[in-house]
């Protein structure tokens, strides 16, 4: 409130920020997106920015998250974040400057999950009358969660869950599965038993 009473009272270091528009608040808090992941402001103060990484809201996708980093730096597109409450998502671009290319981050606001979503060319995010519109990289501006396709195409979704032992941890056959969800649209599940810790599904 006085010019008198205004000192700097710190300095402090994050990695680079990966976009003007890569930021969203968290509480009390600011979240940035930068080169080693999504830090919280409050993590600087007290961090090294060497030890940064270690208090990122994306630490369970570090990995991934720094080598996509590390791709946008030659494609010099920056990204942005979207909170979307009225779907208690937070949305993360990935801009690519070729069509197609384009991937976004999707992460669930309350148990902190994270998931991608691809073939989506989004470049910048508006909220407006409770939906999240994104421009993209063929001219278009596009409205989210507007209807159970994408375009007027199927979505194609693939989940891999945690590997289970079923109680312990020996040869095992597969008799039967069922696939049980939750949904106010109708869809075609399909089902693959993995083994051996396995990641790689079939398409």
């Amino acid at each position: 409130s006085s010019s008198s009473t205004w000192a700097l009272q710190g300095v402090y270091e994050i990695s680079r920020p990966l976009g003007r528009n890569a930021v969203m608040k968290a509480g009390g808090d600011l979240l940035i997106a930068t080169e080693v992941g999504l830090a919280p402001l409050s993590e600087a103060i007290k961090r090294d920015v060497g030890a940064l990484s270690l208090g990122a809201v994306s630490r369970r996708i570090e990995p991934y998250w720094q080598a996509q980093a590390a791709r946008y730096l030659t494609d010099a597109l920056p990204w942005e974040i979207e909170r979307w409450d009225n779907e208690g998502i937070m949305l993360v671009t990935q801009p690519r400057t070729t069509a197609g290319g384009g991937t976004m981050l999707v992460a669930n606001l309350q148990a902190g999950g994270w998931s991608r979503f691809t073939g989506l060319d989004a470049r910048t995010f508006a909220l407006f009358d409770g939906f999240v519109y994104y421009g993209s990289i063929d001219g278009f501006v596009y409205r989210m969660q507007e209807t159970g396709a994408d375009n007027g195409m199927p979505y194609t979704c693939k989940y891999l869950g945690q590997h289970e032992h079923m109680g312990t941890p020996a040869e095992k056959t597969v008799g039967q599965m069922r696939p049980v969800f939750s949904s106010n649209l109708p869809i075609a599940p399909q089902t693959t038993a993995l083994v051996n810790y396995s990641e790689t599904l079939s398409s």
